[in-house]
């Protein structure tokens, strides 16, 4: 009896050793964790991350539907569901989920919410946000799949059938997944996940899943206002080759092709700019400036098709960035070439039916890095007077429409024979850029165009 005994005690140590081995050999993803929820795809409790609990069948699916970039939609559709078991915060994920035939259930209207959640369970929901289904992987083989994937290595396969599954091992194979191509396309998951508008391409480029571009900036108060640079030596060759203007930042545009270093102002944002109210603005300091979210730069080749482009974080700080640059999806580009298609048509036959009338430049000035024309309005029709402005010169978009009292409206204009390195030079005669958009578009209170003015100035 005593030998039996000690056999079975020996035996419980030898399995407590193993599972004591085991646990030395988990690794620790607190750091993964963290860039999943700085990307707002992996959420903690009031006790932070807990990656040493382990994880229930609902928390596995709502990760899912995150991964898949449909929680909005989950959200808006409120899909219906006939399980019994799913907790009020999971319904919209759990419906979402049942809809798209991702789950069935357990059978008996129960989701199985509380039961937890076992490696091959989480990898093959990990599997199916790449878009691999039944016909691609058996549930049994999932583990293997995964590793001809990439999202892990035969070593961690064994230690995840071995180890109980966690928190921890959760937030691993979430952030792996989100490295590797979706199904039938050379796209990561995370750069899908951009594309739809889930995760922000700067969000995934700092958690290290997009090897994106990036633009190095310089960002520095001058005037009361905040101006960005960008070292277009510092560029790719790709970008450099498609490079053909900065163009439509918050403040319009200018070519800086020509500029061998840095390309200086690139565009000025501006906090009164179209009445936005930027309280997070100290205008004592400037340590942080809410800017208007559509400021973008964006590179376009020479058939003004955007290529690549670049937008701006909504707060930007004082000092060196590196802003991320995206290349412009296929389908991107097909839709601008079919906008750009259409509005040549309308420039051609529609513009041409209305009567360009010259109006007279009254003054040019300098005043921050770029130039001012002022347009004397009295030199309009009385019918077009109070029309509203916008100066497409390419420059500024602005809206001139409340300047009811004055009689001039200051507009910015390209310029390209005084450009030297990124300097403006003395003396030189100021031509405006050979471009179409050369001119002031008159609008109606219904945005309907009932004049245009264009510029013929040296």
């Amino acid at each position: 009896m005593k030998k039996k005994y000690f056999l079975l005690l020996l035996v419980v140590a030898i399995l407590f050793s193993f599972q004591t081995a085991l646990a030395e050999n988990r690794m620790d993803y607190t750091n993964e964790a963290s860039k999943l929820n700085a990307m707002g795809l992996f959420n903690g409790t009031q006790n932070g991350y807990e990656l040493d609990r382990v994880p229930t069948r609902v928390e596995s699916a709502a990760m899912l539907v995150r991964l898949l970039g449909a929680e909005q939609e989950a959200n808006e559709k409120n899909y219906e569901h006939p399980f019994t078991d799913v907790p009020e915060w999971a319904d919209n994920i759990v419906g979402y989920m049942y809809e798209k035939g991702y789950t069935k259930g357990l059978g008996n209207n129960l989701f199985g919410s509380s039961q937890t959640t076992i490696a091959r369970d989480y990898t093959t929901f990990m599997l199916r946000s790449l878009g691999y289904g039944d016909g691609d992987f058996s549930y049994l083989d999932a583990m293997n799949y995964a590793v001809t994937k990439g999202i892990i290595t035969e070593e961690e396969a064994g230690k995840l059938n071995s180890l109980e599954f966690r928190r921890n091992e959760m937030a691993m194979l979430s952030y792996r997944t989100l490295k590797v191509p979706v199904k039938g396309e050379s796209v990561l998951l995370s750069e899908k996940l951009v594309e739809n508008g889930v995760v922000s391409a700067q969000a995934a480029y700092d958690a290290g899943v997009a090897d994106y571009e990036v633009l190095p900036v310089k960002v520095y108060k001058s005037n009361g206002s905040l101006k960005i640079d960008f070292y277009y030596s510092q560029l790719s060759p790709e970008i450099k080759e498609v490079y053909y203007k900065l163009a439509y930042s918050t403040n319009g545009q200018e070519d800086f092709s020509d500029d061998e270093y840095m390309a200086r102002s690139a565009f000025l944002m501006d906090n009164q700019k179209r009445n936005i109210k930027n309280e997070g603005y100290n205008n004592q300091t400037g340590e942080t400036y809410y800017q208007d979210m559509h400021t973008i730069v964006r590179f376009y080749d020479n058939s003004y098709i955007m290529n690549y482009y670049c937008i701006v974080p909504e707060n930007i700080t004082e000092g060196e960035h590196k802003y991320v640059i995206i290349k412009a999806s296929e389908s991107m580009k097909k839709l601008q070439s079919e906008s750009e298609k259409e509005f040549a048509q309308y420039r051609t036959e529609k513009l041409s039916k209305i009567s360009q009338i010259p109006a007279k430049a009254y003054s040019i000035e300098q005043a921050d890095g770029k130039y001012f024309i002022n347009i004397d309005r009295t030199k309009l029709p009385e019918s077009m007077r109070n029309a509203v402005y916008y100066g497409q010169s390419g420059v500024s978009d602005n809206d001139y429409s409340n300047d009811i009292e004055r009689t001039l409206g200051k507009f910015f204009t390209s310029t390209t024979a005084h450009r030297k390195n990124g300097e403006f030079i003395d003396g030189e005669p100021i031509e405006l850029m050979e471009y179409e958009y050369n001119m002031f578009t008159l609008l109606d209170e219904n945005e309907d165009i009932v004049g245009v003015t264009v510029l013929n100035v040296n």
